[in-house]
């Protein structure tokens, strides 16, 4: 007798946990028994190949088989041998995939791509056969991959790239559960081959080439670059980040006479600004800016690292004296090490209520939390942020060295904003 809890949803599972055992054994073999084995789609020939991916599961010749994944080029389709299936990939079986013209559509001057063009999707690896179009006036071949929907790791004779698909869920996977890009292109890899029984290409390092430059892309998408007669290239600092929304924006969210409000309404259009810094963000030396260059220097969070770093060149050998015998927090920052590491951490400026970071709030520090550097990590903030908000600024951050931070700030004003204006 079936027992039903609808409280307890197990405990009705359980009762049925063996026909699931008994329906997944049979996804293992031929399925449903057929009365004939000749291919459902021809009729003429036999049937023994199957698509993981496809709805339905169904075999089908080889003829067809190929036929129908010419517009899904990146499923997995295994072969019948008389007693399982195995992998067979789609280029063995002869799909070739064409770029530049609609699908089914020969190309009269059709270039073949490299043997080991590998393209990097949801269910895995897959190394495809691929022809270039070199038509008259046809794209560039890694513009004929980006209209496929793949984005190439190099424009220069591309024969590694991702789709669209797998970029976007990395994003998401990223920033919801943490998930590393060496982690889920490693979890790729085992969705490919979980016994290692072929020898993978490795495309971990056009893997990660290919999120910055995607990620880069995006974010200037979607700051409207893509419609700007000076593209990416004419990108104003701290233009690509997003601002806090809660927080007072002159023309967007405050009413036209805000600057006239009375002594007892002006602090609802007051934009409050707070300061701290993180340690644990320190940065080895590993690279350069010539191997590894910035792709905006200064166009969203962080400052431009050039003019930063100018300007703290002024005040290397500055120490911060503290005149409170019973506050150690600046002497201890001060003593952190240093060496091997080109960064001893981040301080960051965001907005006091919401802590969303400013445009440009975010610079590297070097030994502890200096005075000089929050200093010009906030006027960089205030030189960036849109017309009308420096008028409803704050200026002096909140934070427990406020009585330190404060007693040089204004002395610093005019020759740090001298020093980092462009």
């Amino acid at each position: 007798m079936l027992i039903y809890e609808q409280d307890a949803p197990l405990k009705t599972w359980i009762q049925f946990r063996e026909q699931y055992l008994d329906e997944t054994l049979c996804l293992e073999g031929r399925g449903t028994p057929r009365k004939s084995p000749t291919c459902p789609g021809c009729h003429l020939k036999t049937a023994c190949y199957r698509c993981r991916d496809c709805y339905g599961g169904s075999l089908v010749c080889l003829e067809c088989t190929v036929t129908r994944h010419r517009r899904l080029p990146l499923h997995i389709v295994e072969k019948w041998n008389g007693s399982h299936f195995h992998t067979v990939p789609l280029r063995q079986l002869g799909l070739r995939i064409q770029l530049g013209h609609p699908v089914g559509e020969g190309c009269p001057f059709k270039k073949p791509g490299p043997r080991d063009f590998v393209v990097i999707h949801l269910n895995g690896l897959h190394n495809i056969g691929i022809n270039f179009c070199e038509c008259p006036g046809q794209a560039a071949p890694f513009a004929q991959v980006l209209r496929a929907g793949w984005w190439p790791a190099t424009p220069l004779e591309p024969q590694t790239c991702a789709t669209m698909e797998t970029l976007r869920l990395f994003q998401v996977v990223n920033l919801q559960g943490k998930i590393s890009a060496f982690d889920f292109y490693r979890a790729l890899e085992k969705a490919t081959d979980g016994w290692d029984l072929t020898k993978l290409p490795d495309r971990l390092a056009a893997w990660t080439l290919m999120i910055r430059e995607w990620r880069h892309v995006k974010g200037a998408k979607r700051a409207g670059r893509g419609h700007d007669p000076s593209g990416i290239a004419g990108t104003r600092k701290g233009e690509l980040a997003t601002l806090c929304c809660a927080c007072p924006l002159p023309n967007i969210n405050l009413p036209e006479d805000w600057s006239r409000a009375p002594p007892s309404k002006a602090y609802l259009y007051r934009l409050i600004l707070g300061h701290d810094a993180n340690f644990r963000l320190a940065n080895r030396m590993r690279s350069t800016e010539q191997a590894d260059p910035s792709l905006c220097p200064g166009g969203a969070y962080f400052v431009d690292t050039g003019p930063y770093a100018a300007f703290l060149k002024n005040y290397t050998h500055d120490k911060e004296i503290s005149n409170c015998v019973a506050f150690a927090a600046l002497m201890l920052a001060n003593l952190k090490r240093t060496k091997g590491i080109a960064s001893s951490g981040v301080g960051g400026v965001s907005c006091g209520r919401h802590e969303l970071f400013c445009p440009n709030g975010l610079g590297d520090l070097q030994k502890g939390e200096r005075c000089v550097i929050i200093r010009s990590v906030l006027f960089t903030v205030l030189m960036v942020l849109p017309p009308g908000m420096q008028s409803c600024t704050i200026p002096p951050p909140l934070h427990s060295c406020y009585w330190r931070w404060t007693s040089s700030l204004y002395s610093k004003w005019p020759i740090v904003f001298l020093d980092l204006s462009p």
